[in-house]
């Protein structure tokens, strides 16, 4: 279902005390039309056949679905085993020869084809995901590791309009979290306020993933070995990029059994990010990225949500607390119980 300006055409739309609801069945998404052919296996057989990669008796299992914008649905069988991302038809094709570019240079997942309708057949990476290496006990990659892949978008990334970073987008993530709590406006109204005076700083404009967090990232024995949804590639700046980890890392670690290895990993990435970027520019920047992510309890209703949603609120007040302003300039191997501690913790 959607609401307000984001109920698409053909949606069954009901309403009552002010409110409009736009609802459809799964799988008919109206805005994605290729999404009941992506969950059929005879469609999938049939379209892997067209597309030269196999046929035959398939298995699908529904792995992602962002309703109006995307879905990811795994197929496997004698071909082996492909993604399916489903997108607005309008999209497909700019998408297929997005991942046919940058597959040219980095551990992108190459395109074999797409359905006119939305469906986008991608190649599966090998590894496992930065996000659930980050609660076993293999080897990570170093923070040089995340940068090299950085630096190769630059040779490779398509050039687009300047995104807006986490700062611009600030008040947007918190008109939708103060109207899922009400009773925080106050505190989100000043903390937007000392965001809107954050340092800014000068950067350059460059080539950018757009959404680089540790579920984008797979690595294997420790090293990178792929990069997913590069949807968002496009022009921003890099500091964003770690912006975006970092918060990732810092929400990730909440709640997470494996917190303290979470927590320690994003702060030796701190510390690295801040050998290049002052402290005092890219903590407001992460503080906005936390604050975008306490949207998210909501949308996907985890229990107990309001507790989820203001305890992300808090962890964006603590990236803006006075060690905000305080460059960390030694590694978490050399500091001492008490400083990992903290640093662990503003993490």
């Amino acid at each position: 279902m959607a609401t307000g300006g984001r109920i698409p055409r053909h949606a069954a739309v009901v309403d009552g005390d002010g409110v409009r609801v736009g609802i459809w069945r799964w799988p008919f998404d109206p805005d994605l039309p290729g999404l009941a052919s992506a969950v059929d296996a005879d469609t999938v057989s049939a379209l892997l056949g067209d597309l030269g990669i196999g046929g035959g008796k398939v298995r699908l299992t529904v792995r992602a679905y962002r309703p109006g914008r995307r879905a990811v649905i795994e197929a496997s069988g004698t071909h082996g085993r492909v993604f399916l991302k489903v997108v607005r038809p309008h999209r497909v094709e700019a998408l297929h020869a997005k991942h046919r570019l940058l597959a040219r240079h980095l551990p992108v997942p190459h395109s074999y084809g797409f359905s006119t309708d939305g469906i986008l057949v991608l190649q599966a990476l090998y590894g496992a995901s930065l996000r659930s290496a980050l609660t076993g006990p293999v080897a990570l990659p170093a923070a040089s590791d995340l940068q090299g892949l950085l630096d190769g978008c630059r040779r490779s990334w398509p050039r687009a309009t300047l995104a807006v970073g986490h700062l611009g987008r600030a008040p947007h993530y918190g008109d939708v979290v103060a109207g899922c709590l009400p009773d925080e406006r106050t505190r989100l109204d000043e903390l937007l306020g000392r965001l809107a005076i954050a340092e800014s700083g000068d950067h350059p404009t460059v080539a950018v993933h757009g959404d680089f967090y540790e579920g984008q990232i797979f690595i294997d024995r420790g090293r990178v070995s792929g990069l997913l949804d590069v949807d968002t590639a496009g022009a921003g700046h890099r500091i964003d990029e770690w912006a975006t980890m970092l918060a990732h890392l810092s929400v990730l670690g909440l709640l997470h059994p494996k917190a303290r290895r979470i927590k320690r990993y994003g702060a030796q990435l701190l510390n690295d990010a801040e050998t290049r970027y002052p402290a005092s520019e890219l903590r407001p920047r992460i503080s906005a990225a936390v604050l975008g992510l306490a949207t998210g309890p909501f949308r996907v209703l985890l229990p107990r949500w309001p507790e989820q949603t203001r305890r992300r609120i808090a962890l964006a007040e603590q990236w803006l607390g006075g060690d905000a302003n305080e460059k960390s300039s030694t590694t978490v191997a050399s500091m001492s119980p008490e400083d990992e501690e903290r640093l662990i913790a503003l993490s």
